[in-house]
């Protein structure tokens, strides 16, 4: 393991300057503003972990870790599992994104119909650098009778812009497959 050099009294505030050293240095999310029409935006909502220059996982951070791995899982996005999702944005001028988009349909994974209704509302309002974005579960409906990946879908999505990393936030790390 590497010795790092840092201004950090524990453990947290390391991991967190460690986070956004890593992530200025790499720069994961760009956005360039709303003048350009072309500009797109992405949460990849985790850190690539590396040791020995091998990467042995990744690193999130929320409330839930199961709601941190489900957001960051195609097959798992419409789970109902409640808490948040960190993720770092960045963009060069100030810029704004507001959707609603409502959905009633089917989110079954294994062919039995769940009809239900979500909602998922991006109220972003972004600062110039780097920005922390919230991506909030909200909501639940639950299917007791259904096979384990059918259980539960969420209600609502919220995605909002948040000052500072919340008390309750965890860093999650998921070791790479392969190791």
């Amino acid at each position: 393991m590497r010795n790092f050099k840092s201004g950090a009294t524990n453990q947290r505030e390391f991991i967190q300057q460690l986070a956004l050293c890593y992530i200025a240095a790499q720069i994961l999310f760009t956005f360039s503003g709303c003048k350009d029409e072309k500009s797109g935006f992405k949460l990849n909502s985790y850190l690539l972990v590396y040791q020995n220059e091998q990467q042995i996982g990744i690193l999130t951070i929320g409330n839930s870790a199961k709601v941190t791995l489900n957001l960051l899982t195609p097959g798992d996005l419409y789970f109902g599992d409640e808490g948040y999702l960190l993720s770092w944005v960045y963009v060069e001028e100030a810029c704004a994104l507001r959707a609603n988009e409502n959905f009633k349909g089917d989110l079954s994974n294994t062919g039995r119909p769940l009809i239900v209704e979500t909602n998922v509302t991006y109220n972003l309002s972004f600062k110039p650098g780097w920005n922390l974005v919230k991506t909030e579960v909200i909501g639940t409906y639950e299917f007791p009778n259904t096979p384990e990946e059918d259980r539960t879908r969420y209600k609502k999505h919220v995605h909002t812009i948040v000052p500072s990393i919340p008390q309750d936030a965890t860093y999650f790390f998921r070791k790479s497959p392969q190791y």
